[in-house]
């Protein structure tokens, strides 16, 4: 299983240039430019870049996969719509963080660190549920495009230019990402938020063929929607453990 998920860092490598996208590699040189050498603005205080009023904001273009490890035992698989910044508190750390994850399985569980918004919404979430150990050693997180967005998905407009016989950066993730999910084979499937239920034919439950996993429609925790998405995950885990069974 691991290096035919290793095969997706090598292909998406491959696709991923200026030749077959050139409006979003433009798009990115135009919109980093501000940015400097540094590559990122801040205002943790403590890193190179930081300045008094600046807003925590990094440079586009870099891309990651999972986000997890990818457990020996993953029971849970949890997809959202797009990458965020992966630290909040200093645009030093969350560029570095980026740039370390576009070339293999992460070591790292940037679920369980909380440095995200997305993680901290986990961490309790699945604290709620009584689940915090399979959060942090059975659940493998990747969203749905793969590009780094930063804190608003808009730029995912960005990524859907297509050129004759080459699909869109939009595409090819939603793709390949149902891809993964079916190669590592989970009990529960997580899509979080409109955007990432988009994945299977916007299909939930048992609804599907593309493997024996249960399909947990959530909101998203953010903008508000926390209690909601704990009561979806909590709904997801009840599935799970009906099935759990199956898999002994």
């Amino acid at each position: 299983m691991e290096n035919k998920i290793k095969d997706y860092y090598s292909k998406f490598e491959d696709i991923y240039n200026d030749k077959n996208y050139p409006k979003w590699f433009q798009f990115t040189n135009d919109h980093n430019e501000k940015f400097g050498e540094l590559g990122y603005t801040c205002n943790c205080r403590f890193c190179p870049g930081s300045r008094i009023n600046a807003k925590l904001e990094h440079e586009l273009g870099h891309y990651a996969i999972l986000q997890t490890p990818l457990h020996e035992d993953v029971k849970i698989v949890t997809v959202g719509n797009n990458n965020s910044w992966f630290d909040e508190s200093c645009g030093d750390k969350a560029l570095k963080a980026v740039k370390s994850l576009k070339d293999d399985i992460p070591t790292r569980n940037f679920y369980t660190e909380g440095k995200s918004g997305l993680s901290k919404s986990l961490i309790k979430a699945f604290k709620a549920a009584e689940a915090s150990q399979l959060l942090k050693n059975n659940t493998v997180g990747l969203n749905r495009t793969w590009l780094q967005t930063g804190g608003s998905s808009a730029n995912i407009s960005k990524m859907k230019e297509k050129r004759l016989g080459i699909p869109s950066l939009v595409d090819t993730c939603h793709v390949w990402t149902e891809e993964i999910i079916t190669i590592i084979k989970p009990q529960l499937v997580l899509l979080l938020g409109g955007e990432a239920q988009k994945l299977f034919n916007n299909q939930k439950g048992d609804a599907h063929e593309k493997g024996s996993f249960f399909i947990q429609h959530c909101r998203h925790p953010s903008h508000g929607g926390q209690a909601e998405f704990t009561k979806d995950l909590k709904d997801g885990l009840k599935e799970y453990e009906k099935r759990k069974s199956r898999f002994l």
